[in-house]
């Protein structure tokens, strides 16, 4: 029994990746692909900068008779707001330790006038500050995700009905309920998983580019690059941050979902039309924006890389999936009762 229903799901599964294999599957692979081009231009060019840099660095030391330089920054935008510094130059190269870029700064600017520098440079530690560079291909591949997964969403349910395809399914061995879960699986899990496959594959890539790169530049790539790159924690701070961002947006998705489901000509304008109606109304009659607030909390672009929720938003995470319950039994009552367009 139980082997005859994990055969069930996979070949449900296996059907969603074969029906949308373009956005599931192509897509980040050729979003991949884009981005390191991009970092490999970056590298076959690379020295072509450092030879820009060291021909500007010639041109600002090539008077040995200035021993100093004056620097004026422009705060406001009236003269009065004008500061002036001097750099003093010296004949001493300065401490390795102050070329330490691995440290993270901070910038924190002072108010009033004073004769100090208008800033303060805090260094906050060692930091493995090239896992944030890679932290953007992931931003990236969770931004191109979310469109793929709206996309599919509103399309599923709504697209088998117009094609007429539900009777096949309906003559299937398969209950409504695991084809609306399979579908909010691959949207949640599967589709997520294969995303994330290909942001660590290109982050590796990149990082060996980076490494390339920084070789040519005449520094060493294993202190530049690799001692600043903290793998592990990179790998551990991606799927959990999905994982968080899976439970917050599944109302979402089970809304989507049922819009699909229930739609007869436009499925984003099902899901779309009835929430503005209801955030206006409510804002309209009662002049509060609690609805408004209560679904900001659940929409995807304010929930990726959110941190743990703290027992103030555990209530609202709770919510939501009983709110995700609801959708998804909805949806399915849908598709017994009300399937034909």
């Amino acid at each position: 029994m139980s082997n005859g229903k994990s055969s069930r799901w996979f070949t449900l599964i296996q059907r969603e990746l074969q029906e949308y294999r373009v956005s599931l599957v192509w897509t980040p692979v050729c979003a991949a692909l884009l981005l390191c081009a991009l970092v490999l231009t970056s590298v076959l060019v690379a020295n072509r900068i450092s030879v820009v840099g060291q021909a500007f660095m010639e041109v600002v030391t090539q008077d040995e008779n200035i021993s100093s330089m004056n620097i004026t920054i422009h705060i406001d935008d009236d003269a009065e707001g004008d500061v002036n510094y001097k750099v003093e130059r010296t004949e001493t190269p300065a401490d390795e330790e102050d070329w330490n870029f691995s440290r993270k700064w901070s910038f924190k600017p002072k108010v009033g006038d004073s004769p100090a520098p208008p800033s303060e440079l805090v260094a906050a530690g060692e930091d493995y500050a090239f896992n944030a560079v890679l932290g953007v291909i992931n931003v990236l591949m969770v931004v191109i995700l979310m469109i793929v997964t709206v996309n599919y969403l509103l399309g599923s349910l709504y697209d088998d009905r117009r094609d007429r395809s539900i009777l096949f399914w309906k003559s299937m061995p398969v209950s409504e309920w695991e084809v609306v879960l399979s579908k909010l699986a691959v949207a949640l899990l599967v589709a997520p998983a294969i995303y994330l496959a290909v942001a660590l594959l290109t982050q590796l890539v990149c990082t060996g580019l980076s490494m390339l790169m920084v070789w040519r530049m005449d520094m060493d790539p294993f202190e530049q690059i690799l001692g600043n790159v903290n793998f592990p924690h990179l790998v551990f701070m991606q799927v959990a941050g999905w994982v968080l961002t899976a439970l917050w947006i599944a109302p979402v998705y089970a809304w989507m979902l049922m819009a699909s489901a229930a739609a007869r000509r436009s499925p984003f304008l099902t899901a779309a039309v009835p929430v503005v109606v209801l955030i206006l109304a409510e804002e309209l009659f009662f002049g509060s924006e609690y609805l408004r607030r209560a679904i900001g909390r659940h929409i995807p672009e304010q929930v990726v890389g959110a941190g743990l929720p703290v027992p103030a938003e555990m209530s609202s995470l709770l919510l939501g999936l009983v709110c995700a319950a609801l959708f998804l039994a909805a949806t399915v009552w849908l598709r017994r009762h009300r399937w034909e367009i």
